[in-house]
């Protein structure tokens, strides 16, 4: 199916998606990454990313973890839980400047401990 936004003026083609819904998985439980881009720039990181949602009955996402990883094991870790529904493409920009107050990196994992990185 495909998905066009609509204005006053018209049709958005630039914007359009094609998505698929597959109806044998609603109800499974099963969630699955299908996007997954980055960019930097300077101290911004641009992370566009996508999941296949499929939440049992009675059950939702709350969060969605992201721990980067680097040669020596997890580096960094970041946490998206702003969002109604997780199912779908959302684009973050994520701030690098570890002196401002808008700081998205965490070096703590989900589970509360601490990354010990041993880089510099």
């Amino acid at each position: 199916m495909k998905v066009t936004p609509w204005m006053l003026s018209g049709a958005m083609d630039h914007l359009s998606q094609t998505i698929k819904i597959d109806f044998d998985k609603v109800g499974t439980g099963e969630i699955s990454l299908d996007t997954w881009r980055y960019y930097q720039y300077s101290d911004t990181l641009l992370l566009n990313w996508g999941i296949d949602a499929n939440p049992k009955p009675g059950e939702d996402v709350s969060k969605v973890v992201m721990t980067f990883y680097d040669n020596q094991g997890p580096a960094a870790c970041y946490i998206a839980d702003d969002y109604t529904s997780y199912n779908g493409k959302f684009l973050n920009y994520i701030n690098l400047d570890r002196t401002s107050e808008y700081y998205d990196i965490s070096n703590i994992l989900n589970d509360g401990s601490i990354i010990k990185h041993i880089g510099k």
